[in-house]
């Protein structure tokens, strides 16, 4: 694929490896980085990709939704405020 045709964030086939990895942003004038369900980023040559089909885009949300139930959950925010007797 053409780097001019490449969108951060959308979902790519890598050709050399036959999986559905996730454009994460341009590296040079040839390459760009990806990761596969958000983890490591990897390089891969840009020729190497083609645009992933809706099943194949489907099935790599249905994976995803998977490996997010896995991660533990994180609470942000404040904690709570002392009780005060009054």
């Amino acid at each position: 694929m053409k780097m001019k045709d490449i969108i951060n964030g959308s979902l790519y086939v890598n050709k050399e490896t036959n999986q559905v990895e996730r454009v994460r942003s341009k590296a040079n004038t040839q390459s760009v980085f990806t990761t596969v369900h958000g983890k490591d980023l990897k390089l891969v040559n840009a020729g190497s990709l083609k645009l992933a089909s809706t099943i194949q885009v489907d099935k790599y949300m249905d994976e995803s939704k998977g490996t997010a139930e896995m991660k533990p959950k994180i609470r942000l925010g404040l904690p709570p405020l002392p009780k005060v007797n009054v």
